[in-house]
Formats: C-alpha cells, sequence, structure tokens
C-alpha cells in the first residue's frame, strides 16, 4: 500500500513540474491566457505610436512592440494578424526582430510606406534584420529593403530550428548573409533580392531556401 501510495505522489509532482516547465517556456502570458484574437486584425506602426488610421486596432512605435504585445495573445486559426508599417523609422535604427509565437504562422508583417511602397529598415551594428525560431513560423514578411553592415556578422533573413518563414517582395542587403536556413529550417522568397551581402543565401543542416522569383548573389 505505502509503495502504491508512493508511486501516486511520485506520479502527480511529475505532472506538476511539467506544467511548470511548459508554462516557463511559454511565449504566451499565463496570467492573460483567456485573451484571445478571433478575427483578422491589423496593428500599425508608426515613428509616435499614435493611432492615425481607423482600420488599425492598436498603433505601435515599432515591430517588436507589436510582436510582444502579442505575446499576451493567442490567435485563434481563423484569424490573421497584420502587422502593417506605414512609416519607415528613418534614422531610428532596429535591433534584430524576434519572431517567437506559437501562433506567428497567422502573423502577416507588411510594409506600405507612400501609398504601397516598400518601408526601408535600417539594423544596428552587430544586429540581425529579422529571425524566426524555435519550430515557430512566420506567415508572411513582406514589402521590406532591410540593410544592415557587411562587416558584422549578422543575417538577414535569419530562420533556424525546425522554423519557416514566407517571403516576398523584399530586398536585403549589407548583411554578412542575406538569408540564412539553419537546423531543419525553411525559406521561400518571392520576388526576394538579396545582393550587396558578403554571401546571399545560405543553408546549413537539412535546411532549404527556396526564391520562386528575384535575385541572389554566392547561393550555396
Amino acid at each position: 500500500m505505502k509503495t502504491i501510495l508512493f508511486l501516486i505522489t511520485l506520479l502527480v509532482s511529475i505532472a506538476v513540474a511539467n506544467i511548470v516547465i511548459a508554462a516557463k517556456h511559454s511565449t504566451i502570458s499565463s496570467t492573460v491566457v483567456s485573451k484571445r484574437i478571433t478575427k483578422d486584425t491589423t496593428l500599425c506602426v508608426n515613428n509616435t505610436g499614435e493611432n492615425d488610421n481607423s482600420n488599425c486596432a492598436k498603433t505601435f512605435k515599432s515591430i517588436q512592440d507589436a510582436l510582444s504585445y502579442l505575446n499576451n495573445y493567442v490567435i485563434l486559426s481563423n484569424a490573421v494578424v497584420t502587422i502593417k508599417m506605414t512609416e519607415a523609422p528613418g534614422a531610428n535604427y532596429y535591433n534584430t526582430i524576434i519572431v517567437n509565437h506559437p501562433n506567428s504562422d497567422r502573423f502577416h508583417i507588411v510594409g506600405d510606406c507612400n501609398n504601397g511602397s516598400p518601408c526601408t529598415i535600417n539594423f544596428n551594428l552587430g544586429q540581425n534584420g529579422i529571425a524566426v525560431s524555435n519550430g515557430n513560423k512566420l506567415g508572411l514578411l513582406s514589402n521590406f529593403e532591410f540593410k544592415g553592415h557587411s562587416a558584422d556578422s549578422n543575417v538577414g533573413v535569419l530562420v533556424n530550428n525546425n522554423s519557416y518563414a514566407q517571403v516576398s517582395d523584399m530586398v536585403v542587403k549589407n548583411f554578412q548573409y542575406g538569408v540564412k536556413a539553419i537546423r531543419k529550417a525553411k525559406v521561400i522568397g518571392v520576388n526576394l533580392n538579396v545582393t550587396d551581402n558578403n554571401f546571399g543565401i545560405a543553408t546549413l543542416g537539412s535546411s532549404h531556401v527556396t526564391v520562386k522569383s528575384g535575385a541572389s548573389e554566392d547561393a550555396f
């Protein structure tokens, strides 16, 4: 009888420990897990963070701020969240845009500057452009020009660890690597132009980059 009680206690302790570990690794806050986005929603990004567009549910000063806001929400399967940059940051240089949300396959990050023109983002020294990791998927990254520093060991579009990203209508330039997929990662590019980098496209560890149209130098 004591052995049975001991085993039951042990199993309960293991189950509780697993729940705690899962909560620590989740990017969605456990205190607000009831918050859900149930329909198509647009979040806007401009230099002031002030909402000047009635089509925007909320406005932020950076793409990363919008992504951090979404960490408090579950995105239902019938909803797409569009993060739309309507004003290029200009002299405000970006750090790496980090996509790490379990529902990011429903995220569309798009540039819409000057009535549909691409938005140019300059990145700080030592920073990547955008990074998708930990098995997450980015539904779409579109209509941007990412500009880095070729002397640095950084990457314009970095996808790793079983992650996926779809990229369209993009220019990626002045990085060490334009696009890099690592450890069973996958990138699909449409009208993707990877130019003026030290290296264009790199794949490592059973990864794939497919460019359906566009241009790249030094692909390997």
